[in-house]
């Protein structure tokens, strides 16, 4: 009979670490707003670069660039439904100004995103979001 564990949809020539994976997810939560390179959370996970990315990609689906990525594009549409402008939730979240934030929105989510704030004013139950001027 079949083993019913969860591996990796390519062979392995290793382990593949959870608990590095865990480490390093948790270093990116905890330094959303700072820049962070692969061997920052190689360090922090006890992995060599390569193995790491291996071990994130198997557990998570995706890279922990995408992953930082995602989460500080979360915080960004957090902060501007909240009403903090564009510009500034980008540098919060972590980017290093707005134009490199929509690079990223767009590429992510397919809309820039001033435009996704004013559809979601415009939306049914959106009346609480402060919508950008048109222009």
């Amino acid at each position: 009979m079949r083993s019913m564990a969860w591996s990796p949809p390519w062979p392995s020539r290793g382990r593949v670490d959870f608990a590095a994976a865990l480490r390093a997810r948790e270093y990116l939560e905890d330094h959303l707003d700072q820049p962070v390179t692969l061997d920052d959370l190689a360090r922090c996970a006890g992995r060599d670069r390569w193995s790491l990315s291996r071990d994130f990609r198997a557990y998570f689906g995706t890279s922990p660039h995408r992953y930082l990525t995602l989460r500080r594009l979360d915080r960004v549409r957090l902060q501007v439904r909240l009403g903090v402008d564009l510009a500034q939730a980008a540098v919060a979240a972590g980017f290093y100004d707005q134009s490199h934030m929509t690079r990223h929105f767009r590429q992510a989510f397919g809309i820039a995103p001033a435009r996704w704030l004013r559809d979601l004013a415009a939306a049914p139950g959106g009346s609480g979001v402060k919508a950008l001027p048109q222009g």
